[in-house]
């Protein structure tokens, strides 16, 4: 671990960042040279307490891949509406074609139930057979119209979709259900072995979680448990029954631990495509967008603005002598430093249309979309100061014994392409550098007055005096 006292000064080739003493004798190793906080005190992100960047979209998928996924529920309530729709776009034709099927084959035995009621007609039980079989086919079918509906218009919510999913296979299973246990009690041809179909059914991918898909699997297994006690009123009916009873919450259980391995997967691979995605369009060390997103999300800003009539601005931004501060204060200490300034620029990019970018180096960009020149003449202004306040020591710097920057700040025009924009920012961000850099050149030129004078740095006072005696 690296120690920033002064006695490892003297030892270590690399020169930490020392504190400015505002007294006029030169610092000695070992004693307290500023009190923390007072205006001549400026520390290295490597000795200073670096506050906790905020939390990107990076650090929030990954902190999903774990319990998460287990519980088949992402913690972001946002992430999982995403993964709701997602799940609803990719199994649509899944859907479509089961319940499709479904219908069809309701649509058969309620034809087929016709012929059937040829064997009760005169019986007096032919009220029996309508309510028990004919007229829960039509509510199962109307279920299915209502649901088909839903699945056509992409735009209805995800609630909806999954509400009527749920309605559909619960009034399918119950139907199925009923309709057999009421044939069997009238003596006629039934087939039990349907009612198993409607729990694998249940769990089968339709564009719905686990959960829901659960929840009407044991709603039909429930009915089914307690419809044969009440529809069934001989014995070896009701021996048939429970049999049919195991089995269903066999299969309940054997398709229900298929289905969560198929959630969880697909839960998996959908946070894995985000974080992907997520890393190709920003830069890992700050979070913040790369050039790669940066020309597609400016070229769509542009043409919002010329179509809007809005204003839009682009501030090329460039750490004053980085290099330098590289060289002295190592490189570790050099990402810090840009972690630091991509917060900072990150806070300057709030609203929906701006966008705050790390070029490449220590080179950022900020998009300002549709703010007046005054307006943004006090957010560059405030940036230098923000800057200032982080307390960035930066003995190298010929400019000012902390981290500053130039920038420079175009307007876009309605000729204006991506390219010339940026040319023209990074035309003005030279000009900045070439009078004396700490300032924004351009719309809302801004020079921010060194609160500390340039002075030898410490290391050149320290040696000049001598070792301490």
């Amino acid at each position: 671990m690296l120690s920033y006292s002064y006695q490892m000064y003297w030892r270590s080739p690399r020169v930490t960042a020392p504190v400015h003493n505002t007294a006029s004798s030169p610092p000695r190793p070992g004693r307290h040279v500023a009190r923390q906080g007072s205006p001549g005190h400026f520390e290295s992100p490597a000795s200073m307490a670096i506050p906790v960047s905020p939390e990107n979209e990076a650090a929030t998928l990954r902190q999903e891949m774990g319990q998460s996924l287990e519980m088949l529920r992402f913690a972001s309530p946002v992430l999982e509406q995403e993964f709701t729709q997602e799940l609803r776009v990719q199994q649509r034709r899944s859907t479509l074609f089961t319940l499709g099927f479904l219908g069809l084959v309701w649509i058969f035995f309620a034809a087929f139930d016709w012929w059937r009621m040829q064997a009760v007609l005169g019986t007096g039980r032919e009220l029996q057979f309508v309510l028990g079989v004919m007229l829960q086919r039509w509510v199962v079918l109307a279920c299915f119209l209502c649901t088909l509906y839903v699945l056509l218009h992409p735009g209805t919510r995800s609630a909806t979709h999954e509400f009527w999913i749920v309605v559909s296979v619960v009034a399918c299973g119950c139907g199925v259900v009923i309709s057999s246990y009421t044939a069997k009690s009238l003596g006629l041809p039934e087939a039990s072995i349907v009612m198993l179909l409607t729990v694998v059914v249940a769990l089968y991918p339709l564009g719905i979680r686990l959960r829901q898909a659960l929840l009407a699997a044991v709603s039909v297994c429930v009915v089914t448990t307690f419809a044969g006690p009440w529809l069934l009123p001989q014995p070896q009916q009701l021996a048939e029954h429970w049999l049919v009873v195991i089995m269903m919450w066999v299969t309940l259980v054997l398709s229900g631990v298929t289905a969560y391995f198929r959630e969880r997967a697909l839960r998996q691979q959908f946070v894995l495509r985000k974080l992907l995605d997520w890393e190709a369009c920003h830069d890992p060390l700050t979070g913040l967008a790369n050039r790669r997103i940066f020309r597609e999300q400016f070229q769509r800003n542009m043409l919002h603005a010329k179509r809007e009539k809005e204003s839009l601005f682009l501030a090329v931004i460039d750490i004053d002598h980085f290099k330098l501060y590289n060289d002295l204060y190592g490189h570790q200490a050099g990402d810090e430093v840009l972690r630091l300034v991509g917060n900072l620029l990150a806070d300057y990019a709030r609203r929906p249309l701006d966008l705050a970018v790390r070029l490449g180096g220590e080179e950022f960009a900020l998009v300002a979309y549709d703010e007046d020149v005054q307006s943004l003449r006090k957010r560059m202004e405030k940036l230098l100061i923000d800057l200032h306040g982080l307390n960035l020591a930066h003995d190298a710097s010929p400019t000012a014994p902390y981290v500053t920057v130039s920038v420079g700040l175009a307007q876009v025009r309605d000729e204006d392409t991506v390219d010339t924009v940026f040319k023209l920012a990074d035309s003005l961000l030279f000009q900045a550098k070439e009078q004396g850099r700490n300032q924004v050149c351009g719309v809302a030129s801004i020079a921010m007055p060194v609160i500390n004078p340039r002075r030898p740095s410490w290391a050149q006072q320290a040696a000049a005096v001598g070792p301490a005696s």
